[in-house]
């Protein structure tokens, strides 16, 4: 007789924060592949920056443990993790899947110079333990591996993870775009300017097409700006399903990964403006040129102190976008195999965990 086994993840979502729905995405790929792969398992979730007394339960009844998307910062053990180390420590086997960083690309020196000592010693630790351990971006594999971890893998996003569109393909060659979601910026105090180009620039390419901005998690200033100007706005993290949007639309550009993420596991168009190490790791990624950066001159998280970021960048997104639309997207063409290949690594991630 088969027994029940209790997974714990460990997720990024920040249900009483910004609510972001793009870390709520991450947590139900996991729930969704465990499920499948283990049909009657027993999922639970637990706020990465929760704190020990609440999750020391849950730990100790788990069969495995799953750290989602594991979020490498600064003081990782001290205050984006509180109680990772406890974790580790615990007899209870744990996995990482699709580790990522948000390293300090705004910056004129090493990229990689932005961990502590703890941090890293904590790493390398849980990069010899775990049972599975990997990465969601290519710059993201290349720290671990700069770092000195051995068993770290580049798997990609889970987020990516859609069985059910395996072999979809882009559809190239249709130069129509009836539908076009741009989503929100983060830090929208600096990037409120850029925004405003994208959008006027995105209604001039498009004439024709219905235009709408979808907000990924609380966002006043944006949807301020929204209202006070008639244009369309969605407040998608308030919807049970709100990622769903993108079933509807011909084309996403903006700037949240997981925007960028479900537009193109649906085969649609997207094109991502990279405001920071996260936004970098992707676009380092995907092996099209459907990014482009634009961040603020004070670390790699987007601290700016209201300093505002240069749209040129803005523009030269919109210049491919452009192009693009004249070739019919010919672009993407094929770029279906990478998203194919990440849902895949996903799939064979979660069979190992079953299985162990």
């Amino acid at each position: 007789m088969n027994v029940m086994k209790n997974y714990l993840i460990i997720g990024t979502y920040p249900e009483k924060g910004s609510k972001n729905i793009g870390d709520k995405l991450i947590t139900e790929s996991v729930i969704k592949g465990m499920s499948s792969v283990d049909p009657g398992c027993k999922c639970e979730v637990v706020f990465r920056a929760d704190s020990w007394s609440n999750v020391q339960a849950k730990v100790k009844k788990a069969d495995h443990i799953i750290f989602a998307c594991l979020a490498v910062r600064y003081d990782l053990e001290k205050v984006v993790y509180p109680f990772i180390r406890n974790v580790v420590d615990s007899k209870t086997p744990y996995s990482v899947i699709s580790s990522g960083t948000s390293l300090l690309v705004s910056e004129s020196e090493d990229i990689y110079a932005g961990l502590d000592k703890a941090t890293i010693k904590l790493l390398l630790k849980m990069d010899e333990e775990a049972f599975l351990f990997s990465s969601r971006g290519v710059l993201t594999q290349f720290l671990f591996s700069y770092l000195g971890m051995k068993n770290a893998m580049l798997d990609g996003d889970v987020a990516f993870y859609s069985p059910e569109r395996q072999g979809l393909s882009f559809r190239v060659g249709d130069k129509k775009v009836r539908k076009i979601i741009i989503s929100d910026p983060h830090y929208a105090s600096s990037y409120i300017e850029s925004f405003i180009v994208l959008y006027s620039g995105v209604v001039s390419i498009f004439p024709m097409a219905d235009v709408e901005v979808c907000l990924h998690g609380i966002n006043p200033d944006v949807e301020n700006f929204c209202i006070e100007n008639g244009l369309k706005c969605n407040k998608i993290y308030e919807l049970n399903n709100g990622l769903n949007v993108y079933d509807s639309c011909d084309l996403h550009i903006g700037y949240r990964v997981h925007a960028h993420v479900s537009a193109l596991s649906r085969r649609k168009f997207s094109y991502l403006i990279e405001q920071d190490g996260r936004g970098a790791d992707y676009g380092a990624t995907i092996t099209r040129k459907i990014s482009q950066p634009c961040y603020v001159g004070n670390g790699g998280n987007g601290g700016n102190g209201g300093k505002g970021v240069n749209v040129s960048a803005i523009y030269q997104l919109l210049a491919i976008l452009y192009k693009d639309k004249e070739s019919g997207f010919i672009q993407f063409s094929g770029l279906e195999k990478q998203i194919d290949k990440f849902s895949m690594a996903a799939h064979d991630a979660f069979c190992k965990i079953a299985s162990a």
